[in-house]
């Protein structure tokens, strides 16, 4: 990722990449990407002879880049080495001393750097001056330092002569750092003696003196040492017992998964069973439902025979009613009868005064018997619409007299004697009927003997009613 930070570097601005720092100090963190990898800033600044106050600033900035890693594996010490910035390797080593001593992907020191690119001898001297030992390392390829700057002879005499006095120097800086490492570690290990004699010397002092604690000490210590042997035992013992308890509770995870299929099959058993049980509720609040419609509707019924039960007393009430109507009627059909002795007896009466009155006239005496005859029919006819309304008044039925009354009644044939009625009788009958009648009730015998009464009386009117007419017909 490019930054103005990193553009800076790159033109080699180095007042602007301090103002820059000094605004944006974060850009210094930012990798930058170049080819093989990435770096960050202070690696581009140390390819580049950077002054030692911009590469303190980057540092400043991001403390951590001085120990990492960029493009080929390089430190900025490696970067700073190759391009022969002095500026740059003094405030690195200064404030990363342990630089020298880490190699790149290939296995190369920064000393091999300095002697394969000819390096000045103050920054050789420098790196040797912190790791002198370095002049024997050998890097992937098998190379030292001095393979490298042997290879210089080639290409420049002169970086050869000064990278060699220096590497010469550089074998007296390891023999002097090793005889100071020896004598400094002579003096490290007299002085660890005298600490070890003093420490010795002080703890037997302190042995005399807390002798009787010590001694409480040991006890104490055998005493924990034997509550620990208890408790390891009763630890082994609680361990042996947790085996068995979970081994049992083991059993007793398996009997409730065991329990618990049980008790879903349980479950979808009692599922289908109140499935089944809802069902047969329903059919039977249908079925009840039913009953109850037709419980309802029996009684429906039942208070229909009732009515008609009723209604066919009251048609019996009735029919009982009618028949003795019909008894009663009969009695008054009966009653109506004219005897026939007593209807040739009146008219024997009459034709005995015509004869008198008249004489021989037989013409003048026919016509007047048809007119008698006449007569006759219609006072019968009078009678029966009065007998009917009153009969109709006193039982309150309705008839109508003329509905079956005989139009072609003749009381005498052409002879002048009277007809016989009823299947050739004696008696001659005035008919009625019977079914123009309603209802009617049986009649007493008072009644039947003012019917005769009456019928004695206009017997007798129709007589005289006959001679008064043949008088003025004479």
């Amino acid at each position: 990722m490019s930054t103005v930070l990193s553009e800076l570097i790159d033109e080699r601005a180095w007042d602007g990449v301090l103002a820059r720092l000094q605004s944006h100090p974060q850009e210094a963190a930012v990798k930058i990407a170049r080819g093989y990898g990435e770096s960050l800033p202070l690696h581009e600044a140390c390819k580049l002879q950077p002054s030692a106050k911009v590469v303190k600033a980057l540092v400043a900035a991001h403390e951590s880049a001085i120990s990492t890693k960029g493009q080929w594996s390089f430190l900025p010490l490696h970067f700073a080495v190759r391009s022969n910035s002095l500026y740059a390797v003094a405030p690195l080593l200064e404030a990363y001393p342990r630089g020298a001593r880490l190699k790149e992907d290939g296995g190369k020191l920064p000393i091999h750097l300095g002697c394969q690119w000819g390096s000045s001898s103050e920054v050789i001297e420098r790196l040797l001056t912190l790791y002198p030992e370095g002049i024997y390392v050998r890097d992937d390829d098998g190379k030292s330092p001095m393979d490298y700057a042997e290879a210089l002879k080639v290409h420049s005499k002169e970086d050869y002569d000064k990278v060699l006095a220096s590497m010469q120097r550089g074998l007296v800086y390891c023999a002097v750092s090793k005889a100071a490492f020896f004598r400094v570690k002579e003096e490290f290990d007299e002085l660890m003696r005298g600490t070890v004699e003093a420490h010795n010397t002080h703890v037997t002092k302190l042995e005399k003196g807390h002798l009787e604690e010590i001694t409480v000490h040991r006890q104490l210590e055998e005493g924990l040492r034997s509550s620990l042997k208890q408790s390891g035992e009763t630890l082994n013992m609680l361990q042996s017992n947790n085996q068995i308890l979970s081994k049992e509770k083991d059993d007793l995870n398996l009997q409730l998964n065991i329990l618990r299929n049980a008790e879903q099959v349980l479950q979808s058993q009692t599922d289908r069973l109140e499935k089944k049980v809802e069902e047969k509720e329903n059919e039977f609040k249908a079925q009840s439902e039913a009953l109850v419609l037709a419980e309802t509707r029996l009684e429906g019924l039942l208070l229909n025979l009732e009515t008609v039960q009723k209604r066919n007393m009251e048609n019996d009430k009735e029919i009982e009613a009618l028949t003795e109507v019909l008894l009663s009627l009969s009695a008054s059909v009966d009653a109506l009868t004219i005897p026939q002795a007593f209807a040739e007896r009146a008219m024997n009466h009459q034709h005995t005064a015509l004869c008198m009155v008249l004489g021989d006239n037989n013409t003048l005496i026919e016509q007047t018997l048809h007119h008698q005859e006449k007569m006759l029919n219609e006072s019968i006819v009078l009678e029966g619409i009065v007998l009917s309304a009153e009969t109709t008044n006193t039982e309150r039925v309705v008839c109508d007299p003329f509905t079956s009354f005989d139009q072609d009644f003749d009381p005498t044939d052409k002879e002048g004697k009277p007809n016989k009625l009823n299947g050739g009788s004696d008696k001659s009958t005035v008919v009625t009927s019977a079914g123009s009648f309603s209802s009617i009730e049986s009649m007493g015998g008072d009644a039947n003997q003012e019917e005769k009464e009456d019928r004695d009386v206009d017997d007798e009117y129709v007589a005289g009613a006959v001679v008064g007419n043949v008088d003025k017909e004479l």
